[in-house]
């Protein structure tokens, strides 16, 4: 039987790994770009609106855990966690105007969501919970010290 703890485990596993890869193909975008206006909120935006979307994958989780033990489960798991990113990122775009490139980004971070969910190792889950929030404050930190001393 799942515990309540178990299932924060998996949000905050899943959500901090699917931060992780947001805030770093947002970081890989806006090099490619060069210059992005407005670029912390930006990221604390994308950060919000993937842990918002993680409570969405903690539910497609629990739909799709039944057949955790077939041999099709990676298979599917990534086929519908891929398909709500690009739900949930066409919605983010046309919400906040962004480019269609975040599409392949919200997709990238619900598939991590879902592959993060193999790791068993307690150590590890709670580190790939902290590295989101962790690569945010890296993020706004450095914004921040670039802002003081360009000033």
């Amino acid at each position: 039987m799942e515990t309540s703890t178990d299932m924060l485990r998996e949000y905050l596993k899943g959500s901090g790994a699917a931060c992780t890869v947001t805030l770093l193909l947002f970081i890989f975008y806006t090099i490619i770009l060069g210059e992005v206006q407005l670029f912390p909120n930006l990221a604390f935006l994308l950060a919000v609106c993937t842990y918002l979307g993680s409570i969405v994958g903690v539910l497609l989780l629990k739909l799709v855990e039944p057949y955790q033990y077939h041999i099709l489960y990676p298979v599917l798991g990534t086929f519908f966690f891929g398909f709500l990113g690009i739900f949930y990122g066409v919605s983010i775009i046309y919400a906040y105007q962004l480019d269609g490139f975040f599409v392949v980004v919200t997709m990238a971070s619900s598939m991590s969501f879902f592959i993060s969910q193999f790791v068993q190792a307690q150590t590890i889950a709670w580190i790939m919970a902290g590295s989101g929030p962790f690569f945010l404050a890296v993020i706004m930190f450095s914004n921040q010290l670039a802002r003081s001393l360009g000033q």
